[in-house]
């Protein structure tokens, strides 16, 4: 069977970006009987997913707002975590027996599955404003239109984090900053944001963006970044 097959057998959910794009966790049989596999082994998490990304990787999203435990084993920072070798063999132990329980065959055999946890809401508001980003400055440039700026995507999370705010020059940011248009338009965005929000990945979340102007981005070499991470855009 071919990695795609592989990877579709063996699926867990519908995938990080099937869940922001539609708004829905979606367990198979398999992803359910692993996650109760991992919550009696007492693993604070949210989903999992099996995936082929240059390798098959078991990945498990957590909740970086509550101690996340594995054990005598405690994740509290928002960074990704590499289990040990132990602890590895332990989950890739639950998922074969997942696999067994569920009647289908194991046909991955002696080839390395790579176990790695992610913080599921800094994960999912980042593929958020990757899928919204064009329709997020439409709106937002619509709204203020008397304004001279634009969003960009950023691969950066965290605050500030997720998004640029990029006025076309330092004379049109400073006049934004100085009349509160800066707070406006980060509100407004995270309105937006807030609107269609089944998930609940931005309650009683802000998000700050990168405030910037295209010179500065420019001086520093940003721009070519910034543009491979926005394909939708074919304008700078």
């Amino acid at each position: 069977m071919s990695k795609d097959g592989i990877e579709n057998l063996y699926a867990l959910s519908n995938g990080i970006q099937n869940i922001i794009k539609y708004q829905e966790i979606k367990k198979t049989e398999l992803g359910k009987v692993f996650d109760i596999k991992l919550s009696n082994n007492n693993l604070n998490f949210i989903y999992s997913d099996f995936r082929n990304l240059l390798g098959y990787h078991i990945l498990i999203y957590y909740n970086g707002t509550k101690e996340f435990c594995a054990k005598d084993r405690c994740v509290k920072e928002y960074n990704d975590y590499i289990p040990d070798k132990n602890f590895a063999a332990e989950i890739l132990l639950l998922f074969k027996a997942s696999v067994i329980e569920c009647g289908m065959p194991y046909l991955i055999g002696d080839k390395v599955i790579r176990i790695s946890f992610d913080e599921y809401y800094t994960n999912a508001r980042s593929v958020f404003f990757y899928q919204n980003i064009f329709e997020l400055d439409r709106l937002t440039r619509s709204e203020f239109s008397d304004m001279d700026f634009f969003l960009r995507f950023s691969m950066d999370v965290g605050e500030p984090g997720y998004y640029y705010l990029i006025f076309k020059s330092v004379e049109s940011l400073d006049l934004a900053a100085k009349t509160g248009k800066v707070e406006e338009i980060t509100n407004f965005v995270n309105s937006l944001c807030r609107c269609h929000d089944k998930l609940e990945i931005f309650e009683n979340y802000k998000v700050v963006p990168f405030v910037s102007d295209k010179e500065t981005l420019q001086n520093n070499g940003e721009v070519m970044g910034i543009m491979r991470n926005n394909p939708d855009f074919t304008t700078w």
